[in-house]
Parts: C-alpha cells; structure tokens; sequence
C-alpha cells in the first residue's frame, strides 16, 4: 500500500461516494443512530445482503470494529431494515424476551420471517443460546436472526452449515480498508498528510475504534510530529497510547462526563446531569455523540427517553484516566461518590451501591450493605460478590455485614459459601452477641434450618419470643430484615404443621414486602402461603397464590437459585392443587415435570410426592414406590408431615393391590397418632377383602373424626360410605353421605375423593346420576361428568403391576425379550382378559395368526400358559 494511494480520497468524499453530512433519520427501534459523516461499509452491506436470507447470521468481531454502526447503517438502506427488531443482549436478555421477540417476528401471510438483530450477543445467557441453538434446528425456515458477537457463540453448526442455514461473517469484513482509513482520519483529524495517514492506517490495522481515537489524538496535540513518530513505533494498545492526549483534547465538561459515566451501561441526559451535578451535562452528550467519538445515540419509542451508548472502547480509556491522581479523576469520584449517596437517600438502593462499589468505597459500601442488605440480596446481585472479593480485609472486622453476604450466596444458590458465612454469623452473634442484631441472626439460623442444619423448633421458639419483644415495644420495626425472618419463619411454621400460625406470617412478609419493593420476597412468601393453603385443604387459593407467586417472579426461564426454588415451589403448589380438582387427566398421561426443586423442606417433600404421582401416571408403579421410599428415608419428619407420606404410601398400596404396604402403613398411621387416616386405610383394606359391614364401620369412624392433614380423608371417606350403601340398597343414607361430601369439597373444588376409592361400591359416576335432585348444583353437575364413564381409580394398575406372590415366584427369562408391535398387542389384550375369538376381532387378524403370536409369548416369556405368561410380563414391566 503506497502513501499516494492512502492520500488518494479527499474529505470531501467518503469511502463509498456519502458525504459527511449524510442525511440523519430514525433507525430501528433501539439501533443507533448513525453519527455525522458515517462511513458506508459497503463490503460489509454486500455480505449481509446475501447472507440474511438464511435462518441465522452471525458477524464475529472484537470490540471497537464498527458492528454495530455497520449493521445499523446496512438496515437504514436495506429492503429488511423497515421492520427489522432491534434487540441489546447487554440489557438482560431472557429466554421469555427471545421467545417473544423471535414469536413476535415469526413468518406470517406468506411474507417469511422479519429480521431480528441482537447486539452484544455474546453477553447472553446459556439458556438464551440453546434457545437460538433448539430454533435453528427445529425451525429454520420460521427464524431470521443477524447476531453481532465478539467471539463465537455455542451453536450446532454442523448440520446448519450443510442445510445453508448459518452464515458467519468474522472480522476481515468489518476491517478498515485504505480508503476507509483515510476517510477516518480525515473526518477525526482534518488532515490528509501521506505520513499521518500511513502510519495511523498500518498502526489501527482496520480496527475502527482504533483509528477514531488515534485520529483524535492526533488533532488533539499541538507536537503532531511527535505523536505520528509514537504511533509508528508502539507497540502497546489504543487506550495505553492515546488516553491522554484524546482527554486533553476535550472540553471539561466532555471530560468530567465521561469520567463519571465508566461504570454505566446507557446514558440518558436525565442520568447524565444526576452522575455529574452538571445540568448542562445532556446537551454536553448530544454533543460527544454528533461528533462521532464512539458515542451512540439510541433509537427509542416515540415516548421513550433518549438513550446513548458509550463505545468499550471510549469507556476504556476513560477508566484509565480516571484511575489515576488528576484533577479530573479526583472530580469525578467525589461527583460519583455524591451521586451514589443520593442514590441511597431515595431509595435507589442497587445503583447507589453498585457505585460506591465500582469506586472502590469499601467502608461506605460496607455501610450501605448492613443498612440496606435485604434491598441488595433478595435478587442476584454480583455487586456484593465483588465488594467480598475487593474487601474481604474490611468485611473481617464488620460481622454486622455477614448476614446480607451469607443471604446474597443462598440467594445466588452457593449453598457453599453461605453455610460458611452462617456459621460465622451464629459464631461470633455467640461471643459478641450485640455486635449482630438478634433479627438477622435468628433469620440466618431459620433459613440453615432449610437444610436440616439447624435445629427448626428453637429457632422458630427464639424468632416468635424476639417477634412478640419487637411488637410490644413502642414504635414500628424497622431492621431491614423483618420481611426475611417473617418468610423464614413462615416456611419452618408450615414444615411443623402450624398452619395457621405460618398464613399470619406469610401474609405479614407479603404485605412487608410490597411496601418495600422486595418483589423476590413477595413471590418466595407467595409460594409458601400457596403450600399453606393446600395443606390446610383449600385448593383454590393454593392455585391462585401459586399463580401469584410465578407472576411476581416474572420471568421463569432461566432463573436461577432462590428465584429457581420459588418457581419449583410455585409449580408444585399448582400440580398438588390440580390433582385435586377438575379436570382430570388419565393414566398413562404425561405431565410435565419440575426441571428445578425448592431449596425448602416441606417444598423438596410435596417435589418428590409429585415426582411419585407422575411416575405412577406414566404406569411405572414400582419407580413410584422407590420415590416414596426415598421421600420417607431422605428426612426426619414432624407428624404432620409424616402422616401425609403415609397416606402417599397407603394410595399407592391400594392402586397396585399390595396388602403388605397397606398393612405397614396402618401400623405406621396408628403409631403417629393420625385415628381418622388410620381408619380410612383400615377401611379401604376392609373394602378390598369384601369385607363391607368391617369396610363401613371403619369408614364411619374416619368420617366422623377431624382429620387436620392433606389430603383430607373426611369427604374421601364420605363418598366411599356413600358408594357402599347404595351397594347394600340403603338409598337415603347414601344420598345423605353423598350430599356431606359434595358440601365439604364445593368450596374448594376439590374432586380426588370422588375418584371411585372403593372396590365394591356402586361406581361413583353411577351413584352420581342415582339422585338428580343434587344435579341442580353447578358443582355436582361437573363431577356427573367427570365420573359418567370413568372406572374407579382402584383398578387402574391391577392388570400391569406385578403381585408380591408373582415378583417373589414368577420365572424370568436370562434377558428381557424383545416383543413385536403385534405381539405387544396380543399381550394386552390377554391382561384385559379376551378370549382370542375377541382378540382376533379387536386386531383384525385370524384366530390361528393370534395362536402364533401367543405361542412366541410363551417361548420369548419362557412359560407354558397364559397366568405365567401375565405374571413374567408384569415383572419385566412388560405391560
């Protein structure tokens, strides 16, 4: 490259024939605007023009190589850019907001996919990724996605490339050429000296920002010469080279703003004067940004405040000059320092000690965490992960601070390093006990009782003595942490079966937290309250607040710790809720499980009571008792706890038919105390071995006693009474238990015990139409329908879950065979009980092709007859 072709381009014209004063209009909806005398980058348009036709591009290049100025210029002349969506992945992607964004851009009447652009890709989440990763290869042809990346994003590029459907454009497109430079150095430093040109060009080696800030600095000093013979022989990078003498170029004000905007993402005017207490300061950014030093103008809604984006660059260089002693330096701290303080004073908690933090303030972030540490912690915040890393040497001497450090790890789901700082809370609140307010101590002690750490029932006795000191005393509460100990307190109160007590404190935290603005707490207490309401037998609400509480969190994609655990607990509370109510699903349904588990005890119990039910539904009876087992050996129980997995265990046993479990279960019920569950069982057991004077006189017992736990056997047994005198001919005291039981469930909707319980009862759908005067209730109407043709839930399994007799006698082959579709078929059908004349019929086939199927059973199944042939088939779980 010759200094005469570098010289060749005057700066009247611009690298690609646009003239400086390009004409200004509104981009996309959050793309930049295009600054003053913006350079085409034609190559680059080319490339994107062909490779935006398929599902997803990707332009690849390091920070300060112009992506973003280039894509944004590219859309404002390209056919794709007048309803093309803008997304900033730097704001806080979620997976919900990529979802909707690409939904929203789907194809529609024909016209193919609109584009969606995401700036700062590399900025998002992994989940954003497999997201982007799962479209492309399920739904190429409905996506068109142009990602601008500083490095290579995790996607499956293997079948994508071959398809066509994946381009990447790496850096050499968005490199600088000759010309290109030299329009740069002509619009930054008014000067088209062969020498300046040649050494800035060889010097940036294409990197824009590069070039821009040389550029300046060049113009900026008075010894040119000097400056040129630097670029020539440095070696360091852009920021070490140029801070200098790009700050020495700028007014004061463009200084002092820069310096005080290092540590901010966006800039609005409205920040901008609050950052630097310069009410001229937004007229002063408008200013840096028509200039064109890597300051970005945003374009918004209509209504939207005007937005500018500091180059990485740009806010490199300014970190470096603020790093030092100066005059400017010092400035801008003490302006910073004041701006975060009036942060605190307004209640704009998160910045104020973001600031204080990136100022490297420890004692005054120190003091923000102790006074404002649940405002910090309830949500994720790296911020005070930073200040423990930064100023672990100050932190030693505050153990004040520790219980908002231990809080933001359980938070973030470092159970690790938050147990660590527990105990050193519980520790030194033991030598200095007034060094620590009691509150936060009780708090932390409540919420180590989640894992078993801490012992519940003295700590939930301290936190009621110290609640009850605080409420006697004059004047509100004000520790910051009241809204933590009442959800902890709240939560250990439900694990010990104090349902009412834990509502009232429940409910407490949620008001508390509201007027606070903890919406994390509001959802986390909104989770526990909805586990409340259904062990206290009130579905409904239980639905509701469970709703409530996934609303509150926002977003359930990708979330993590704390907010992980409360969406699990919401998601449980909503399955508990909707396996009591209308509408049922069948067996063999799947249902979705519940990726994430509360970090809770009794949330982590009722997880692993749905985990069982899903398995049982999807037919695998023994994978569901080993569920069980492993819910029952897993914790130390309270009663009411225990008394609700015993009856888990007695329906299961009564599903599958295994007496052995129900008999277990009674002794186990009978030793907790629970009369009115031990009875129901008993009852049931009775039922089974057609025993029906013992079935009713135990079921009578169980209707009559309070039962207090969940489920509720009281309208179960009801309804089983019910089916059992209608059996015997007693039509009115049926009717009357009939109409207790539709009474009891009505306000709650709560319709398992009308699942049919009894073996040798009238069927439920049966007894149900036998007395239309009750059909004249909404309720009972729904429940005809429901049961019209519905078997009773006791004989779901009987003909697929093996018996103890056949797992402990029936034969099984070496390996488990393989079966065909058809021999499958047959095999069910002989569980059903179908002669083969039946058989044939029901598949379409000859008797003598149904003879050879059931003669390759046997040999496959190693038996001579067809209860052998059942019995194996059972134990491999065959059927």
């Amino acid at each position: 490259m010759t200094t005469a072709h570098l010289s060749g381009r005057t700066s009247a014209q611009s690298a690609g024939g646009a003239p400086l004063g390009a004409p200004r209009h509104p981009p996309v909806d959050g793309a930049p605007w295009l600054p003053r005398g913006y350079l085409p980058r034609r190559e680059l348009w080319r490339r994107l023009d062909e490779a935006t036709a398929n599902a997803l591009t990707m332009v690849v290049a390091p920070a300060g190589s112009g992506k973003t100025l280039g894509v944004g210029g590219w859309l404002q002349q390209s056919r794709l850019g007048a309803d093309a969506t803008w997304t900033t992945a730097h704001d806080g992607l979620t997976v919900a907001d990529l979802r909707a964004v690409i939904d929203g851009a789907a194809s529609s009447g024909g016209t193919g996919a609109r584009l969606v652009v995401i700036d700062d890709a590399n900025t998002m989440s992994p989940s954003c990724v497999r997201h982007i990763d799962q479209r492309l290869a399920d739904e190429p042809q409905n996506i068109r996605l142009l990602l601008l990346t500083r490095w290579d994003l995790a996607i499956s590029r293997l079948m994508p490339d071959l398809l066509g459907a994946l381009t990447v454009l790496r850096g050499d497109v968005v490199r600088l050429d000759a010309d290109e430079t030299s329009y740069v150095v002509a619009h930054h430093a008014h000067t088209e000296d062969p020498e300046v040109l040649q050494a800035i060009h060889e010097w940036a080696d294409g990197w824009f920002a590069a070039a821009v800030l040389a550029s300046r600095a060049w113009a900026s000093t008075s010894r040119s010469s000097d400056l040129t013979r630097r670029i020539q022989q440095s070696r360091r990078g852009v920021a070490d080279l140029v801070a200098g003498e790009v700050f020495a170029a700028l007014h004061p004000p463009e200084r002092h703003l820069l310096l005080c905007a290092v540590d901010e993402g966006t800039l609005t005017p409205g920040l901008a004067r609050h950052l630097t207490q310069d009410r001229g300061a937004g007229e002063v950014l408008g200013a840096l940004e028509s200039t064109g030093l890597l300051v970005h103008r945003l374009a918004e809604h209509e209504h939207a405040d005007v937005r500018y984006r500091i180059h990485p660059v740009l806010l490199e260089v300014a970190r470096r000059c603020r790093a030092g002693d100066g005059v400017d330096a010092r400035q801008s701290h003490a302006t910073v320092l004041r701006a975060a303080r009036l942060d605190l004073a307004r209640g704009d908690t998160h910045d104020g000690f973001r600031r204080l933090v990136a100022l490297g303030e420890q004692e005054a972030a120190t003091d923000a965490l102790v006074e404002h540490g649940p405002t910090v912690t309830v949500s994720p915040n790296p911020v005070v992960h930073r200040l423990v890393r930064d100023a672990i040497s100050c932190l030693e001497d505050r153990p004040d601070a520790w219980p908002a450090i231990a809080w933001a790890h359980w938070v973030d789901g470092d159970s690790g390093s938050a147990e660590h700082w527990a105990r050193r809370v519980i520790r030194h609140a033991e030598s200095a006990p007034k060094e620590i307010p009691a509150m936060r101590v009780l708090a932390v002690r409540l919420r180590r009782s989640r894992s078993g750490s801490e012992r519940v029932e003295p700590a939930v006795r301290d936190a009621s003595a110290l609640l009850v000191r605080h409420q006697a005393a004059a004047g509100p509460v004000l520790d910051e942490f009241l809204p933590l100990l009442l959800v902890e307190q709240g939560a250990a109160l439900n694990w010990l079966g104090r349902l009412g007590e834990a509502e009232r404190r429940l409910r407490e935290a949620v008001l508390l937290g509201q007027s606070h603005g903890l919406r994390p707490v509001v959802a986390e207490a909104l989770s526990h309250l909805a586990l409340t309401h259904f062990m206290a037998g009130r579905e409904r609400h239980c639905r509701d607040l469970a709703l409530q509480a996934l609303q509150a969190v926002g977003a359930t994609d990708g979330v993590t710790g704390a907010a992980a655990a409360t969406v699990a607990r919401a998601e449980v509370a909503l399955q508990l809720a909707q396996a009591q109510s209308l509408p049922w699903g069948d067996f063999g349904d799947t249902v979705e499980p519940i990726t994430s588990v509360p970090d809770d005890r009794l949330g982590r119990f009722w997880h692993r009571v749905c985990r069982a039910r899903q398995t049982l539904r999807a037919g695998d009876a023994d994978n569901a008792r080993a569920v069980l087992e492993l819910a029952a050996e897993s914790q130390d129980h309270p009663p009411v706890v225990s008394i609700a997995l015993a009856l888990e265990r007695a329906a299961y046993g009564l599903l599958v038919g295994n007496r052995v479990v129900l008999r277990e279960e009674i002794d186990h019920l009978q030793r907790l105390g629970g009369d009115a569950e031990s009875a129901w069982v008993r009852g049931l057991e009775a039922d089974l071995d057609g025993d029906l004077q013992e079935a009713t006189a135990l079921l009578e017992r169980a209707a009559e006693i309070p039962s207090g736990t969940q489920p509720d056997v009281t309208p179960a047994a009801l309804v089983c009474l019910a089916q059992l005198y209608h059996r015997q001919g007693e039509v009115e005291r049926a009717q009357e238990l009939l109409a207790r039981a539709i009474d009891v469930t009505e306000a709650g909707r709560c319709a398992s015990p009308f699942l049919g319980w009894s073996l040798h009862g009238t069927r439920v759908g049966v007894l149900l139409s036998a007395y239309p005067e009750l059909l004249d209730r909404p309720w009972t109407a729904q429940l005809r329908e429901a049961c019209a043709d519905r078997p009773p839930v006791v004989t779901a399994f009987r003909s697929t879950t093996p018996t103890a007799r056949e797992i402990a006698h029936a034969g099984s082959p070496a390996t488990v065979p393989t079966l065909s579709r058809r021999e499958h078929d047959v095999l069910v059908e002989l569980a059903r009980g179908s002669s083969y004349a039946d058989i044939a019929a029901d598949l379409f086939v000859s008797e003598n092709t149904v003879k050879t199927h059931v003669s390759n059973l046997y040999c496959k199944l190693s038996v001579g007859r067809r209860s052998d042939a059942l019995a194996v088939a059972r134990k491999l779980h065959l059927l």
